[in-house]
């Protein structure tokens, strides 16, 4: 169900940083769906001390609002905040173990300077080279972009809950739906009078396909399954993995959404 209210556009946008500690192999399916594995949720978010406490409510009633249309907890939000990590020298250095939605105050120069917001996901690939490989999240950070005005705070802004809900759909695996036809808070991007109370129809099913019986080559791990549980790769493991990825969707303000896999473009297309 969908209500209005004043927002422009949500996106999740990088552009190629200079590599760090981790080193990214070749895509073999530089489109491979993604997801966490069962294992290792739910997944504990820590927002940045620069959120107000009523920003803070909008950031954490986004979070779970994907936990109530499933069988599983996928993320819960931390009481404790954490200094804000935005403006790091390298962006690669938030693969850090800690999952956090930071507020750039300063917009970080490595980013472009139409982006609301930034989803960076790293993972490393399983399966690999077969037709059910895919993406298994191991690290997820959300920003969002402050020199943009943000409801509630400035009520004529966008709305701060829908680019959340939205960026949280990355955080889980979710790619863009452009089916408009479709209910979903997934779309590229969103009318200044739209926003969204919660997850679209298409979302719950996307997202119960995803982590239970949907996609054969996640359902070992989803949430749902009752196939036998392995440990989630660790942080250092994908660092040392010629399998490791980074993905990137960006929508910049102008309707272009972009997605990169390990800082090499995959696909451009324009909003309808």
């Amino acid at each position: 169900m969908l209500r209005l209210l004043f927002v422009l556009s949500f996106l999740a946008a990088c552009v190629p940083a200079q590599k760090e500690s981790l080193t990214t192999g070749a895509a073999t399916n530089p489109n491979a769906p993604s997801a966490w594995s069962k294992a290792g949720l739910p997944k504990q978010i820590f927002l940045s001390h620069e959120f107000s406490n009523a920003e803070a409510t909008e950031l954490t009633d986004a979070v779970v609002s994907w936990n109530t249309h499933g069988t599983y907890t996928f993320s819960t939000v931390s009481s404790t905040k954490v200094n804000d990590r935005s403006s790091v020298n390298n962006l690669n250095s938030l693969f850090d173990g800690e999952f956090g939605i930071y507020k750039a105050v300063n917009w970080h120069p490595q980013l472009p300077s139409t982006a609301l917001a930034v989803t960076q996901i790293f993972g490393v690939r399983q399966n690999v080279g077969t037709a059910s490989e895919f993406v298994e999240i191991v690290e997820g950070d959300i920003l969002i972009n402050w020199t943009f005005p943000y409801a509630p705070t400035n009520p004529n802004g966008y709305d701060l809950f829908t680019v959340t809900l939205h960026e949280m759909g990355h955080f889980l695996g979710l790619g863009h739906i452009t089916n408009y036809a479709l209910q979903s808070v997934m779309y590229p991007s969103i009318g200044y009078s739209t926003f969204y109370l919660r997850p679209g129809s298409e979302d719950i099913r996307n997202i119960k396909n995803k982590y239970s019986i949907g996609v054969q080559a996640m359902a070992a791990r989803s949430p749902a399954s009752s196939s036998p549980q392995r440990a989630p790769a660790t942080k250092e493991f994908v660092e040392n993995s010629p399998d490791a990825v980074k993905i990137i969707m960006e929508l910049h303000v102008d309707g272009t959404c972009r997605h990169y896999t390990n800082d090499v473009l995959q696909s451009v297309h324009k909003i309808k």
